[in-house]
């Protein structure tokens, strides 16, 4: 009876043994594949987060002025820079190394992306002369993605373990963060003083 309880022992162990190896196997390649992840995609946020930036700071200008003039001589505002676009379908990665909540955000940029450069464009067609609501707003909606970015990329990392870039003199993630605080007031401002009530002045 011992000799059969210490066959049946053996082969317990041995069962637990090989799962515990499995199970480790595949914690080791989730990591490895999660790390990949994290460095692949952080490189496409990173030039998502420096394409937003430019538009967040583009105020339609050239040298102080707008930027276009027509025929007749009038300016107006003209942006100076192209808006950043993104895919995922040339990425390969493992998506299911993260957690679905940080995989879906991230995957759905393509799409927040399409949808700003639709609202714009609406916008456009029915902004007149100068087109500078038109350019406040690309530069506002565009500082919005890039600051929902630079939070994605920061979760990221945490995430799969991917360090930070070093220090640069310039820092977008910075320079969007403050730039749309400051457009956020301007927008205020603008907003406040078209709700003023018109004052009925004796002639």
């Amino acid at each position: 009876m011992d000799a059969v309880g210490n066959i049946v022992g053996g082969v317990v162990i041995g069962w637990l043994l090989a799962q515990l190896a499995d199970i480790w196997k595949r914690r080791r390649d989730r990591t490895a594949d999660a790390a990949y992840l994290g460095a692949t995609v952080l490189i496409e946020l990173e030039r998502l987060i420096h394409g937003c930036a430019s538009v967040a700071g583009d105020e339609g200008t050239a040298e102080g002025h707008p930027a276009g003039r027509t025929k007749d001589g009038e300016d107006y505002y003209l942006e100076q820079t192209q808006a950043p676009a993104l895919t995922w379908e040339a990425v390969k990665v493992e998506w299911k190394s993260i957690e679905p909540n940080l995989m879906y955000s991230i995957l759905s940029l393509p799409l927040e992306i399409d949808e700003a450069k639709q609202y714009l464009a609406d916008i456009h067609d029915y902004d007149g002369f100068p087109y500078d609501t038109y350019i406040a707003q690309r530069q506002l909606r565009f500082a919005e993605i890039g600051v929902m970015v630079v939070e994605l990329a920061g979760k990221l990392r945490l995430a799969t373990g991917v360090p930070g870039r070093p220090e640069r003199e310039w820092n977008p993630d910075a320079f969007l963060v403050e730039r749309l605080e400051a457009l956020r007031q301007r927008q205020d401002k603008v907003s406040a003083a078209n709700q003023m009530p018109k004052l009925d002045l004796p002639i």
